[in-house]
């Protein structure tokens, strides 16, 4: 099991996730038919990150599409990137909106959203790593803000 799928059980079995989560979350599956299993809610979860502001970063802005988080022939909820240019019109910083359609999908991005946007502010590019766990959620904020870069 990796360090991820550890991490993942941990904040899971913390908030009182069901074992069906915990299992899916861990690439595992229960093999009794007799047990029962507590679900978590599927509510949706609005959250806005954004980075430390940076001085002179924001004198204008492009927001991009909001996108769905697609893994296989899923949605996981959608995420809008909004790119940040300072007075000169380079790029300087992001901020990011997303919502979550399931309680795993909520813990993934509370992790991985600020992760991305510290780390696309940092290097100034979009080409920045994926998330490790959050593939879904990394496409789509690249896709997003890659359409934020490119109407600016």
């Amino acid at each position: 099991m990796s360090q991820d799928h550890i991490r993942i059980y941990r904040r899971l079995a913390m908030a009182g996730a069901g074992l069906a989560s915990l299992l899916s979350a861990c690439g595992s599956s229960s093999s009794s038919a007799t047990t029962t299993v507590d679900e978590p809610s599927t509510t949706v979860a609005e959250t806005t990150t954004t980075p430390a502001v940076l001085v002179g970063c924001g004198a204008s802005t492009k927001v991009g599409p909001t996108t769905d988080m697609w893994w296989e022939t899923k949605s996981f909820g959608t995420v809008s990137v909004t790119a940040k240019f300072d007075d000169a019109g380079a790029f300087c910083g992001v901020s990011s909106t997303w919502d979550a359609t399931l309680g795993l999908s909520k813990i993934i991005n509370e992790e991985a959203m600020p992760q991305l946007d510290l780390n696309v502010t940092t290097a100034k590019t979009a080409k920045v790593n994926a998330i490790s766990g959050a593939t879904a959620t990394s496409n789509a904020y690249s896709k997003s803000l890659q359409a934020a870069l490119d109407a600016q």
